[in-house]
């Protein structure tokens, strides 16, 4: 049997997505040593309420076109075999599961970070433990770049205000990436609070450079509201409103995420922040544009 040979576009798609994982995770991201048969092996650290583990990554020669990377689960703390093997299992699950010749490192991690966090016997609140103190106040980790303390009430802790939340894919560009996420069923300032402290609470999150906020609603006696928040990128919110208001995207929120990279963008950060926003509202189906 041949070896694998990189398609014309592997080493640059590889390029892209390991640019956009060190950009997510920050510290729990490592390169690993050179490895033969490998053209780049990477280590993601994980963790729970209880329990640690480090997903790692071999990534081939003819990876993403031809073949899929190879993934490990080494126990950290607080895992036992039996549970490293399901979340060995999870990640061949996951990979299998992305359509063929895309990148799916991203979306094997998550996968596997959502077992992780699921193993507990009753992982009650969405919320990090930490915060599930009621009222909580968000501490950004970039206030030199604008973003402020964020303070919530003690209705974002209550899961009765609960509402679904899903991820877009990152974007990258000259090593800043953009992610968004989105929840619906959005209808009260309760469940606003709710969803933006899950979203700010999740770990990787909580390390961007700016997290951009932008929802509309109608709530139960048919009154709208809506609101944005540029979070230190001035204009963002913004933007990221009129999307929603073109695409009459109503009883949602979006957040886009970015992880600056240290070089700047200038208007194409906005052109990145507004087409995460659209692209997450129109891959779940949340509003139309008029005709």
């Amino acid at each position: 049997m041949s070896a694998l040979t990189d398609g014309a576009e592997d080493s640059g798609a590889r390029g892209d997505e390991l640019e956009a994982l060190a950009a997510i995770f920050g510290a729990d991201f490592e390169l690993l040593p050179f490895e033969m048969g490998a053209v780049a092996r990477v280590a993601i650290a994980l963790e729970s309420e209880t329990a640690k583990a480090a997903l790692e990554a071999r990534l081939p020669r003819g990876y993403p076109s031809q073949v899929k990377p190879e993934f490990a689960v080494k126990a950290l703390a607080g895992v036992s075999e039996a549970l490293r093997r399901q979340l060995t299992e999870t990640a061949a699950a996951a990979a299998a599961r992305t359509p063929a010749g895309a990148p799916c490192v991203f979306e094997v991690v998550e996968a596997v970070r959502a077992r992780l966090e699921a193993a507990p016997a009753a992982a009650a609140a969405a919320a990090p433990p930490s915060q599930n103190d009621a009222s909580f106040t968000f501490h950004p980790a970039c206030p030199q770049y604008g973003q402020r303390p964020v303070r919530f009430d003690s209705a974002s802790a209550d899961e009765k205000y609960a509402v679904p939340i899903v991820e877009g894919e990152p974007v990258v560009d000259r090593k800043s990436t953009f992610k968004a996420y989105l929840a619906t069923g959005v209808d009260s300032d309760e469940k606003v609070q709710w969803a933006r402290r899950n979203i700010l609470g999740r770990k990787n999150v909580a390390k961007a450079t700016h997290n951009m906020l932008a929802y509309r609603f109608v709530d139960g006696d048919g009154i709208s509201h809506a609101d944005n928040d540029d979070d230190g990128e001035d204009g963002a919110g913004a933007k990221m409103a009129y999307v929603l208001s073109v695409l009459n995207a109503d009883n949602c929120l979006v957040i886009v995420a970015r992880w600056y990279g240290g070089i700047k963008l200038g208007p194409d950060r906005f052109k990145h922040i507004a087409k995460c926003t659209q692209r997450i509202l129109e891959a779940n189906g949340v509003g139309r544009r008029n005709n």
